[in-house]
């Protein structure tokens, strides 16, 4: 049932109305996007709390062959409470990706820039300051102390308890089990009806009114979109616009909604017309610069979902918004319909994704590098599980199974430690002639199961004494998601910039290992910093300092810098090396001009920021990886100017060509990141210091 005075909402005044309805769609716009963020670290923090091991396996390589790594990940068939517990949230975890896209696209098209970063989310040093010990706030849906059921949850991360689930079902809620669990005295201050009492044009996100549910608040989103105004009609508008109105689909006497009007202000910005005729056609090269993950040029994960405002002209708009915010709120709570969103019981078939597209977009790969079926591709087997079930359900079913789920906390409160046979299967063979023979395995570079796992002990027994290196992987994770937060940033400002897949991917695996190694909750809430562009050459791991040769630590500042994630020079060190550039432009996915497809960047000595690789630090088990199966690698000095600025020079050989160094498939990332180290410093006439062992953070870390 609709929530407000259908008289206010039609006969709203456009002079005197207009700006503070337009600040306040969008707003809540804003607000769509903190509160879709803002599930995506909890709920993945618990998730990957499930203990479970996974497999390295990548296309067409095989050095990982027979090795487990700490991590549970989907799979297609789940044997036991622990897998199914992981599929089911990870398909939640993947839509709260997509409801973050759907929402920052419906923000695009009413003129509000999307922001990923700060708010109510995180500080200025990009830690979270969303979840923590004693907090009781949902942003911007419930504070937990005004709920009779609910006052004793805290909103923190964890692992998969009886306080995480809780929570997690009381954010999915719909308004009906909201509102019964509001206390009596407290009702006022939630399920505010629209237009909001005394709102201003100059208001500002902050001073919104608390939803009460998710739902609601897409409610309320939905309603003032639907505004229209006294004698305001298309005429008008497209006569304020400049534009000809040329159309057959509707009326020039009929009303426009607030949405369309703030459509069609944010196409005439863009320099598009009223007919659209500017819009990207599907068959154009062009048409992957959309804002779009889930469904792109790859194929269409949810086939039967508008994503984005492509080639939708006014007149479709708002029903454009209103089955996206639908999709969301039926995936989440099972609400639809339109502004009221009745409640079904289960995810309608128009917002369930396509089992077969996911498979093609995402494949599984064998340890021998060898791709397996697309009805074994994990990511797909995973999502289409619980397809039909909402977010809520799912959190509703995990919680009945609780005790039958075990956790990294459990596993190390039980007295465990790691051991070789944890980091091996029955297809592991260790190599052969590690002791100096020159065409050696190249897995002779790499730290074995034992000594993996004798690190990882090692790192459990220093927690809380010198040498802790907790907080340091807890930045490692602060860093990675950080990276594509920052990126989301871009990616919704230039059409020209790529996102970052990578490094959503690292990010698990830097909170994975936290839970494997010390059974505790990794600590988003340490701040990193915000790297300088120009003023510090950040070194990318153990040892590779252009400024301070021997220094041992990498740059706190950015401890993931993943490809278009990347913000600093001389950082990067991804298994999946970018070729060379030839100079920095302005535009984040043009800053490198590619030479030709000969010359790759070497890690820790790139000179272009966004084509760089990722993992700072770097994992003693990364290997690079290159399709031509040997290549080279261009090295560059970087020398300061009066302003203090760096400049990237690269070196040349006495021919004049570029200075290179060979790497081939299965050369570790760091002994090739130390060679092109070493040869810089040599060129600048300075003595290399003694190449370091690998420390056991190093040692421990996932290769991803």
């Amino acid at each position: 049932m609709s929530i407000i005075d259908r008289d206010k909402i039609k006969k709203r005044n456009y002079e005197e109305d207009f700006e503070a309805d337009k600040a306040a769609l969008r707003a809540i716009a804003q607000r769509a996007i903190d509160v879709e963020l803002f599930t995506i670290p909890l709920y993945m923090t618990s998730m990957y709390s499930i203990k479970g091991m996974h497999q390295v396996n990548i296309n067409n390589f095989d050095h990982y062959k027979g090795r487990i790594w700490p991590g549970s990940e989907p799979t297609c068939d789940a044997e036991n409470e622990n897998e199914k517990a992981f599929n089911s949230i990870f398909g939640v975890f993947i839509q709260e990706m997509f409801h973050l896209e759907l929402t920052a696209n419906l923000a695009t098209a009413i003129g509000k820039r999307p922001k990923f970063t700060r708010g109510p989310l995180q500080r200025s040093d990009n830690g979270w300051k969303a979840y923590g010990e004693g907090n009781k706030i949902v942003p911007g849906i419930v504070d937990l102390r005004d709920t009779q059921n609910t006052s004793h949850l805290e909103v923190k991360l964890g692992p998969l308890d009886q306080n995480s689930i809780d929570l997690f079902r009381l954010i999915e809620q719909d308004d009906e089990k909201a509102k019964a669990n509001i206390k009596s005295d407290k009702t006022h201050l939630y399920f505010p009806e629209t237009p909001f009492a005394d709102w201003e044009a100059d208001d500002d996100e902050g001073d919104l009114p608390m939803f009460g549910s998710i739902g609601h608040m897409y409610e309320c989103y939905a309603e003032y979109a639907s505004i229209k105004y006294k004698g305001y009609t298309y005429e008008r508008l497209y006569d304020d616009l400049g534009w000809t109105f040329e159309r057959d689909d509707v009326e020039i006497t009929q009303r426009p909604r607030l949405f369309e009007i703030l459509y069609c202000e944010n196409l005439k910005k863009k320099g598009y017309s009223g007919d659209m005729e500017n819009c990207i056609p599907e068959d154009s090269p062009e048409y992957d610069k959309r804002k779009v993950m889930f469904n792109n040029y790859k194929g269409d994960e949810f086939p039967r979902i508008k994503t984005d405002f492509n080639c939708v002209p006014p007149s479709k708009a708002f029903k454009t918004a209103i089955k996206m915010m639908s999709a969301i709120v039926d995936q989440g709570e099972g609400h639809h319909d339109n502004q009221s969103f009745d409640s079904e019981g289960e995810v309608l078939k128009k917002y369930q994704p396509d089992e077969a597209v996911i498979a093609t977009k995402y494949p599984s790969y064998n340890d021998d590098g060898v791709k397996l079926p697309d009805d074994e591709a994990t990511h797909a087997c995973a999502r289409a599980q619980y397809e039909t079930d909402t977010h809520y359900a799912r959190f509703d079913e995990i919680r009945d199974k609780l005790d039958q789920i075990e956790t990294w906390v459990d596993w190390h409160n039980a007295g465990h430690c790691w051991n070789e046979n944890d980091l091996k299967n029955h297809d592991y063979v260790a190599p052969e002639d590690c002791n100096g023979a020159k065409d050696q395995d190249p897995r002779c570079a790499i730290p074995t199961p034992a000594e993996v796992a004798n690190s990882m002990n090692r790192l459990k027994d220093k927690r809380g004494k010198s040498g802790d290196y907790f907080e340091a992987f807890s930045q490692g994770a602060v860093g990675a998601i950080y990276g594509v937060v920052r990126s989301l940033n871009q990616f919704w400002r230039d059409e020209n910039y790529g996102l970052p897949l990578g490094a959503m991917r690292a990010s698990g695996d830097r909170i994975s290992i936290i839970w494997a190694v010390y059974g505790e909750t990794p600590d988003l809430s340490l701040g990193i910093g915000r790297p300088s562009r120009t003023d510090n050459l950040f070194n990318a791991c153990q040892g590779l300092d252009f400024e301070n040769p021997g220094n041992s630590c990498a740059a706190s500042e950015a401890y993931h810098t993943c490809k278009n994630a990347n913000s600093c020079r001389t950082q990067g060190a991804c298994g999946v090396v970018a070729l060379d550039c030839e100079k920095v432009l302005p535009s984040p996915k043009k800053k490198c001009k590619k030479l030709d497809d000969t010359y790759y960047t070497a890690p820790g000595d790139n000179q272009c920021k966004t084509l760089a690789g990722c993992s700072v630090p770097i994992s003693a088990s990364q290997m690079l990886r290159v399709s031509s199966g040997e290549a080279e690698m261009t090295l560059y000095n970087f020398e300061r100017d009066e302003d203090g600025d760096f400049t990237p020079v690269k070196l040349t050989n006495d021919a004049g060509e570029p200075a290179t160094i060979p790497f081939k498939t299965g050369t570790t990332v760091y002994d090739a990141a130390w060679e092109a180290y070493t040869k810089v410093l040599e060129a600048k006439g300075e003595k290399a210091p003694k190449k370091p062992q690998p420390n056991d953070m190093r040692i421990a870390l996932i290769p991803n």
